[in-house]
């Protein structure tokens, strides 16, 4: 007996094709670190009517220089993959303006100073 894939599915995976083949990676291990999802309540809605992501968060815990290389390798694929309402990166360390505005460009809210007493987790409470 065949087994057919839902079309969500089989669309999420020709959307993950898109993704790969537009880019410099050549595969993409999705594994983002915060996925919010619309509209499930349990796994039995997400296989019924497939992945509406409302937020996906990507967090940095170290300096640009350490990560620089995960915008095009894991930022930029997972926002092109997942198709969120809003793409987050949240770094506990400074990001440099010139590289917030290029996220920014390519429609991902980077907010920097994530960390408690700071003004960083205010903002990115404010986008959740």
């Amino acid at each position: 007996m065949k087994h057919h894939c839902p079309s969500w599915l089989e669309n999420f995976y020709q959307r993950v094709t898109k993704c790969i083949n537009s880019s410099t990676v050549t595969s993409i291990p999705l594994r983002p670190d915060i996925v919010i999802l619309r509209g499930a309540k349990n796994c039995q809605d997400i296989l019924s009517n497939g992945l509406s992501v409302e937020i996906v968060i990507e967090c940095k815990n170290q300096q640009y220089k350490f990560w620089s290389n995960n915008i095009k390798t894991q930022i930029l694929p997972y926002k092109c993959i997942f198709n969120p309402n809003k793409m987050i990166l949240a770094s506990m360390e400074q990001i440099p303006n010139i590289i917030k505005t290029q996220l920014s460009n390519n429609g991902v809210i980077a907010i920097d100073l994530v960390e408690p007493n700071n003004n960083g987790i205010t903002q990115l409470l404010k986008y959740i």
